[in-house]
């Protein structure tokens, strides 16, 4: 490589998606939920955010942003892992596969 060659950064776009995506969610997750919306609907839109966020300045891997349900649901406690595994499990995923 020749020293006049630029240094491989992400762009902006990335950086800042990475970082946007948990602090948006942290920041939904602290508010009150609105009126007639269960604690987990907060949480399950707070991590649909960090997620949209992910897939629109694709700041990591596509396939590891569709992971995050698996990992995140549980944790929030809106899904046991059981049901949050069963939909990657489906026929046409694997069809896909």
């Amino acid at each position: 490589m020749s020293a006049a060659s630029p240094e491989h950064s992400p762009p902006p776009a990335r950086r800042i998606g990475l970082w946007a995506g948990p602090v948006l969610a942290a920041l939904m997750w602290a508010l009150p939920a609105p009126a007639g919306l269960p604690p987990e609907g907060l949480r399950t839109a707070a991590i649909a955010t960090w997620m949209a966020i992910w897939w629109m300045t694709e700041a990591v891997a596509i396939p590891v942003t569709a992971l995050l349900p698996l990992v995140l649901f549980p944790l929030a406690g809106v899904l046991s892992m059981a049901d949050a595994a069963s939909p990657y499990a489906a026929d046409l995923i694997f069809l896909f596969m």
